[in-house]
C-alpha cells in the first residue's frame, strides 16, 4: 500500500495541467520582472507624464543647465519653447527676487513679435515701476502651438524652477494634433487607469511599440505630432472629428479641464499660486475655416436659398432684411458656422453689437477646424478657479472685449486669429497685473496711480514706440499664414496695404512683392466670383477656387505635396 501510494504520488502530471502551471509560472516572473523594473526606473527618477488621455513616454529636456562666469544658469533648450530667443535664468532664484513663471502657447509667448514686445516684457516693467525697490523675474516659458496638455509637460519642469507665482493662458490649440479619444466600457476604463499609475506602463505605452500599437492616442513628448497633419487640414479645409463627432468633442474638453486642473493641484500641493487666463481671440475679423451642413437634400437646398439670401441683404447694406434671411437659415441648419458668421456682421450694420458679439462667438464655437479657443473653455477655467483656493482669474477674454466696445474683438486687438497685436499685449499685461494684485502675493501698490503702469509711453522698448503695421515683413508673413486659413478678404485687404505704402513695400524682399502680388490678383478673383454667386449671376464658383486655390499653395507652401501625399486618403 506505501510503495502503491509512493509510486501514485511520482506520477507526472497531465499535459493541462502542466500549461496552467508553466502559465502561472510565467505569470510570475512576468510581474516579478515588471515589479522590478518598475522599482529601477522609480529608483533612476525617469520622468514619464500621467496623462489620462493620451501617451506620451518619456519627455525631452525643456531646459539646460549651464555655468555661466561661474554660476549655474539654466536656459532655454527645446526649440518649440523658442529656443532662439536664449531664455536664460539663475538656477539658484535669488531670495529678495519674484519670479513669476508665465506659460501658454505661441498667444502667451507673443509670436510672431520680437522678444522686447511680448506681454509680459511689459508686465515686468509695470510691476518695477509699481514696486520700486523690489526685483521681479518675468519668464515666458511658452511653447509654440502647444494644447494644455503639452503645456502641462512645460509646466512639469518649470514647477521646480521655485516660481512665486505661475500664469496659464492656454486653451487655442486642443484640436490641433491628430487624434482620437477612446470610447471603451467603464471597467476598462478604471483598469486602464491603474495601468496607468506605472511607470513602466506608461514608458511603454509612449514607446515606439506604443506609437505601432495605439497609434490614435499615443504621441511624443519631444515634438508636436502630426504637424504637416495640421497644415494640411487647414489648407484642404478638413472637418476634423475632433470637432464633428460629439463623443470626441466632449473627450476634448474633458482632455482641456483635466490638464489645467493637474497644473492648478500640483502649484497648490507646493503653496504656489496661480493666474489662470480665459482666452482672448479674434472673433469679429477672424472667418470660421470650416463650415459644415448638418442637413442634405431638399432641406439642404431650401437652406441654401435663404443663406443666400441673406448674404446678397447682407452685401446690398439692406441689413434688416439680411438678419431676417440669415436667422431662417440657422433655423434650418443651427450649426452652420459661416452663417452665425455672416449673421454677426448683419447685427453690426443694424447697431446691435451685442447680438453681434453672441453670433459671432457662435461662429467660432461651430467651426469645424477649430484653431481658436472655444467659448466652453472659458466655462472650463472658472469652474476651476472655484474649486482651487490658488487660483486667481486673469479675465483675457473680457478685457480684450471691453477694450474693443462696443464692437466684437478683430484685427486693432489681434493680428491674426489670436495672437495680439502690441495693443493686445498691453491689454493682457494689465489684466494680468491687475490679477497678480488680485492674489495677495505683491503687497500694497506704491504707485500714485496703478492705471498708468502701463501706458504706451511706459511700455516700449523702442523710440519711436513699435508699430505692428509698420513691420512690413510680419505682416507679408501673416498673409501666408491668413491664405492657410482661407481668409480671402483679410489677404486681399492686407497685400494691397504692404504693396501700395512705398514706404511699406520698401522693406519687403523681392520674394514678398511677387507673393504678395500674385496672392492679391487670385484673390480678388476668387471673391468676385463669389458675390457673382451671392447675386444670382453666376453658378456656384467653390469647387474651382478650391482647385485654383489648391494649385496656388503647390507652389507657395513648401512640402505641400507631402502632406497631400501623407494625408490625402487618411482618416480626419
Amino acid at each position: 500500500m506505501a510503495l502503491s501510494d509512493r509510486t501514485a504520488s511520482r506520477r507526472p502530471l497531465s499535459a493541462g495541467k502542466q500549461v496552467v502551471f508553466v502559465g502561472i509560472t510565467l505569470a510570475v516572473m512576468g510581474l516579478l520582472s515588471f515589479i522590478g523594473l518598475e522599482l529601477v526606473l522609480r529608483a533612476i527618477g525617469l520622468h514619464v507624464p500621467k496623462d489620462p488621455y493620451l501617451s506620451f513616454g518619456t519627455v525631452p529636456d525643456f531646459f539646460v543647465q549651464r555655468t555661466i562666469e561661474g554660476k549655474s544658469y539654466y536656459q532655454v533648450a527645446h526649440r518649440d519653447v523658442y529656443s532662439e530667443r536664449q531664455t536664460v535664468f539663475a538656477a539658484k532664484k535669488d531670495p529678495n527676487t519674484m519670479r513669476i513663471i508665465c506659460i501658454g502657447a505661441s498667444a502667451s509667448a507673443g509670436w510672431p513679435h520680437q522678444g522686447d514686445e511680448i506681454y509680459t516684457v511689459y508686465l515686468q516693467k509695470a510691476l518695477e515701476r509699481a514696486y520700486p525697490g523690489r526685483q521681479f523675474e518675468v519668464l515666458n516659458l511658452s511653447a509654440h502651438a502647444y494644447a494644455a496638455y503639452r503645456v502641462r509637460l512645460v509646466f512639469e519642469e518649470a514647477i521646480l524652477f521655485e516660481p512665486d507665482v505661475v500664469v496659464i493662458w492656454s486653451g487655442n490649440n486642443e484640436f490641433l494634433e491628430r487624434r482620437l479619444y477612446r470610447n471603451q466600457p467603464k471597467w476598462l476604463e478604471v483598469l486602464a487607469n491603474l495601468a496607468n499609475e506605472s511607470l513602466a506602463y506608461r514608458g511603454l505605452r509612449g514607446s515606439r511599440v506604443g506609437r505601432w500599437a495605439w497609434p490614435d492616442n499615443t504621441l511624443s513628448a519631444y515634438e508636436r505630432g502630426h504637424h504637416l497633419y495640421t497644415m494640411w487640414s487647414k489648407l484642404e479645409q478638413v472637418a476634423v472629428t475632433l470637432r464633428t463627432e460629439p463623443e470626441q468633442f466632449a473627450a476634448v474638453q474633458r482632455h482641456y479641464m483635466a490638464s489645467l486642473e493637474s497644473m492648478v493641484a500640483t502649484a497648490e500641493r507646493r503653496g504656489i499660486p496661480v493666474v489662470l487666463a480665459t482666452v482672448p481671440v479674434n472673433l469679429r475679423d477672424w472667418r470660421p475655416a470650416v463650415s459644415c451642413n448638418s442637413i442634405d437634400g431638399a432641406a439642404k437646398e431650401h437652406w441654401q436659398g435663404r443663406y443666400l439670401e441673406g448674404r446678397r441683404a447682407l452685401a446690398q447694406r439692406e441689413h434688416a432684411d439680411a438678419v431676417r434671411l440669415l436667422s431662417d437659415a440657422i433655423a434650418l441648419d443651427p450649426q452652420y458656422a459661416d452663417a452665425h458668421f455672416y449673421l454677426a456682421r448683419a447685427y453690426e450694420g443694424k447697431g446691435d453689437y451685442a447680438r453681434a458679439r453672441g453670433s459671432f462667438a457662435l461662429a467660432r464655437d461651430y467651426d469645424c477646424n477649430p484653431f481658436r479657443a472655444i467659448s466652453a473653455f472659458e466655462t472650463t477655467v472658472r469652474k476651476i478657479a472655484g474649486r482651487h483656493a490658488n487660483v486667481t482669474v486673469a479675465d483675457l477674454a473680457g478685457a480684450f472685449h471691453a477694450a474693443s466696445a462696443p464692437y466684437a474683438p478683430g484685427f486693432e486687438l489681434f493680428l491674426d486669429h489670436v495672437h495680439p497685436t502690441r495693443k493686445g499685449n498691453v491689454v493682457a499685461a494689465e489684466t494680468v497685473f491687475a490679477a497678480l494684485g488680485g492674489t495677495g502675493i505683491l503687497g500694497p501698490n506704491q504707485t500714485a496711480n496703478p492705471a498708468a503702469t502701463l501706458n504706451a509711453q511706459q511700455v516700449t522698448q523702442s523710440t519711436p514706440p513699435y508699430d505692428d503695421w509698420s513691420d512690413a515683413p510680419m505682416q507679408a508673413l501673416l498673409v501666408r499664414f491668413y491664405m492657410a486659413q482661407h481668409q480671402d478678404e483679410s489677404i486681399v485687404s492686407r497685400a494691397r496695404y504692404l504693396l501700395q505704402n512705398p514706404a511699406l513695400a520698401q522693406q519687403l524682399s523681392d520674394a514678398d512683392r511677387t507673393f504678395l502680388t500674385s496672392a492679391d490678383r487670385l484673390f480678388s478673383e476668387i471673391l468676385a466670383r463669389e458675390a457673382q454667386w451671392i447675386e444670382g449671376r453666376a453658378s456656384d464658383p467653390r469647387v474651382r477656387n478650391k482647385e485654383q486655390l489648391l494649385e496656388f499653395y503647390k507652389q507657395t507652401f513648401e512640402g505641400y505635396q507631402e502632406y497631400k501625399k501623407k494625408y490625402g486618403d487618411a482618416p480626419h
